[in-house]
């Protein structure tokens, strides 16, 4: 069993030098009949060289074929080529109390892309105005504080579609989308065995002037749309563009006028409307259960990928 470390100045070592003495041992002692239990590796260092270490030593656990629950905030681990082949990815499931997010007691297969730190800092007394300004600065920091502009993300290179409106000076990228957005890359990426670095993810944030990519014209998308009440569809479509704009007319006559979305144009090497119905279906699956309030999950009925069922 490892849980977090701290410092030991009486031994001259921080503690992640202790947690490191402590994985030592734990590697040198694990074998088929061990059972390890580790909680919150690498976060006493700089956080991509201490997921690079947690990786790495993931690896040599599992090539242990040891038993155990490497538990983790460390969501860069998801992006690593890991040689892990008796690893099970499972995570910490989430319900919506009243519009809040709350952790529970229960466990469930798949990826949790999402971090409950804004809400225990609001739920712990912290400024609101500290939480607001937290929330932009994760924006920054996951590419999606894009004052008011439509932005084409995952390749380098100038954004594909031009600004769509001048930003209001309280704008907020809301973080539904942001997390949703996330949600969308990694489900995709593993439906499709392909890196998220080679997917093309589309934010428009005013969804009055829809102007995608002529690539993505011509392409399956799975997208997901947030209205102004909050609430988040998914779905698949071969006319992205028309598609948005027949969701956008059917909630300005229930008199909601704001739309933002996020979409994925697939790979041409993707089986096409087959792929996008997949994973469609998996992304509203992990959205669910990662707590989004949904407008509607209908289509998660869709089990069918490249003629097989699933």
């Amino acid at each position: 069993l490892r849980t977090f470390s701290s410092d030991s100045p009486v031994d001259g070592k921080s503690g992640f030098a202790v947690e490191m003495h402590e994985m030592r041992s734990v590697m040198e002692d694990a074998t088929e009949n061990s059972l390890v239990l580790v909680d919150e590796l690498g976060k006493g260092t700089e956080m991509t060289a201490g997921a690079a270490l947690a990786g790495s030593i993931l690896e040599r656990l599992d090539s242990s074929r040891c038993y155990g629950i490497f538990a983790t905030h460390l969501h860069a681990l998801f992006d690593m080529e890991l040689d892990a082949p008796n690893m099970k990815e499972m995570m910490m499931c989430s319900e919506n109390e009243g519009g809040r997010v709350r952790p529970t007691l229960k466990i469930a297969d798949g990826r949790s892309l999402e971090s409950l730190a804004m809400t225990v800092a609001r739920d712990c007394g912290m400024p609101g105005s500290v939480v607001n300004r937290a929330e932009e600065l994760l924006g920054q920091l996951r590419g999606t504080g894009n004052q008011g502009r439509v932005t084409d993300r995952g390749r380098e290179g100038e954004p594909a579609l031009c600004a769509a409106t001048a930003a209001t000076s309280d704008h907020r990228v809301p973080a539904d989308l942001q997390g949703a957005e996330l949600v969308l890359r990694s489900v995709v990426s593993h439906s499709l065995s392909c890196e998220p670095s080679s997917l093309q993810s589309i934010v428009i944030e005013d969804c009055k002037r829809i102007r995608p990519p002529p690539a993505a014209l011509k392409s399956s998308c799975v997208y997901i749309v947030e209205r102004e009440d909050g609430l988040l569809y998914c779905g698949e479509t071969d006319d992205i563009r028309g598609r948005l704009f027949s969701h956008l007319k059917e909630f300005q006559r229930q008199g909601l006028y704001r739309m933002r979305s996020v979409f994925i144009p697939l790979p041409e090497s993707s089986s096409g409307k087959s792929s996008a119905r997949f994973c469609e279906t998996k992304v509203i699956d992990q959205l669910k259960a990662e707590g989004y309030r949904l407008l509607s999950d209908k289509d998660r009925s869709h089990r069918f990928f490249a003629g097989g069922s699933r």
